[in-house]
C-alpha cells in the first residue's frame, strides 16, 4: 500500500498572492517566479486535502509552467495520474521530479512502485534501490518493504527477508514488514520463524485477518494444530465474507 501525506494550511491571503503573480508572470524575476510556483503548489496540496483533484491537478500544472524545476509539483502530478491509473503519464511526471533532484527518494520509490505496475519489475527495483541511496531520507522502511515484497513474489525469499528484517530496523512499529516477513519465512520452509513474525504483527495489530490466517497455517506447519484451529477460528470472526475466511473453513475441515 502506498500513502501519501500532505499537510498545508491555505489562507485567503495566499489566494491573493497566487492571483497577483497570475498578473504578471511574464515579468517575473526567477525568485518571484518560484514564490508564484510555490504558491499554486500550496494551493494544489490544499484542494489534494478536500479531495478535489481535478482542482489539484490544475495548480500543479501552473506550478510547473511558471517553474519548470518544481519537483514537488511534479510529484504531486505523479500521485494524481497514479490515482487515476495512468501509470506511463505518473512515471513521467516522476521522471521529471527525480531529473530534476537525483536525490528524491519519494520520488524514486513512487517511481518504482509506477514501475511494478507496468510489470517493469526490474527497472522497480533499480528505483526502490536508488530511493535508498540518500542517507536523509526519513522514511527508507517503505522502499525496503517494496523490494521485499518483489523479491517475495518472485520466489527469491532470502532476499525479501533481508529486505523485510532492514524495514523493521528502521521502522519496528511496521505491521506489513512483519506480515511480509513471516510470508518469507513460511515460504522458504522456516515455520518457526514464521510463526515469530506473524505473532510480531499482531502484537502491533490484533485484528489483523491476513497475519491470523497464515499464522495459523505456520502453526498447522509445526504441528500446533490446537493453535491454528483457534487462528483460523478468530480470521472467520473477523472477516467471514472475505476469501480468507474461506480458505480458514477449508483449513478448519482438515483439521477436523
Amino acid at each position: 500500500m502506498r500513502k501519501i501525506f500532505f499537510q498545508v494550511q491555505l489562507s485567503a491571503v495566499l489566494i491573493l498572492f497566487v492571483g497577483l503573480f497570475l498578473s504578471g508572470c511574464s515579468t517575473m524575476s526567477k525568485a518571484e517566479r518560484q514564490k508564484s510556483a510555490q504558491a499554486h503548489y500550496k494551493l494544489g496540496i490544499s484542494y489534494l486535502n478536500d479531495n478535489q483533484m481535478q482542482m489539484a491537478f490544475i495548480e500543479f500544472q501552473k506550478a510547473v509552467e511558471i517553474n519548470s524545476k518544481d519537483k514537488e509539483s511534479y510529484y504531486g502530478l505523479g500521485h494524481i495520474y497514479f490515482t487515476q491509473g495512468k501509470y506511463p503519464e505518473a512515471g513521467e511526471a516522476f521522471k521529471k521530479a527525480v531529473r530534476i533532484d537525483p536525490g528524491y527518494s519519494e520520488a524514486h520509490n513512487y517511481l518504482g512502485t509506477v514501475f511494478e505496475r507496468l510489470s517493469e519489475k526490474d527497472k522497480a527495483i533499480v528505483e526502490y534501490k536508488k530511493a535508498l541511496e540518500n542517507p536523509q531520507w526519513v522514511t527508507p522502511h517503505f522502499a525496503h518493504h517494496n523490494l521485499g515484497m518483489i523479491y517475495l513474489n518472485a520466489g527469491n525469499f532470502k532476499e525479501a527477508i533481508k529486505e523485510f528484517k532492514g524495514a523493521l530496523q528502521i521502522a519496528p512499529d511496521y505491521v506489513l514488514a512483519y506480515n511480509g516477513l513471516g510470508q518469507a519465512y513460511y515460504m522458504d520452509g522456516q515455520y518457526k520463524e514464521a510463526v515469530e513474525a506473524f505473532a510480531g504483527a499482531l502484537k502491533i495489530v490484533p485484528d489483523y485477518p491476513e497475519a491470523r490466517f497464515y499464522l495459523g497455517q505456520a502453526y498447522f506447519k509445526i504441528g500446533s494444530g490446537p493453535k491454528a484451529r483457534e487462528e483460523f477460528e478468530r480470521v472467520i470472526r473477523l472477516a467471514p465474507d472475505s476469501e480468507l475466511a474461506k480458505k480458514a473453513k477449508q483449513n478448519l475441515d482438515l483439521l477436523r
